[in-house]
């Protein structure tokens, strides 16, 4: 599937916004990598590009993360406000090119 330059930055927004949000975490905790990596069951490579923004992880990843770091999954995997911004911009063009179009 290819995604337009548009999606392309909100998908970046995401997986920016989600990995500092693991690294803010695991920071606070006084954790590292490698022992966040043991207790999710993951690997420290995977959690590094996580936190690097450069993959979005699957749901059974984010669930794993967020019980190792004692945290509610939807808190720790917030949608960013970059995104509901762009979520709110795509609709309202969407709504504007239905309204002016005709049947």
């Amino acid at each position: 599937m290819q995604w337009s330059p548009d999606e392309e930055g909100l998908i970046q927004a995401v997986a920016e916004s989600w990995g500092q949000s693991v690294r803010r975490t695991r920071e606070k905790l006084g954790l590292s990598q490698r022992d966040l990596a043991q207790r999710a069951g993951t690997t420290q490579q995977s959690l590094s590009k996580l936190e690097n923004g450069s993959f979005l992880p699957s749901d059974l990843y984010k669930v794993r993360l967020a019980h190792a770091l004692g945290k509610d999954v939807s808190r720790l995997f917030a949608w960013p406000e970059a995104a509901r911004h762009h979520t709110r911009r795509t609709t309202d063009q969407a709504h504007k090119r239905s309204a002016t179009s005709t049947p």
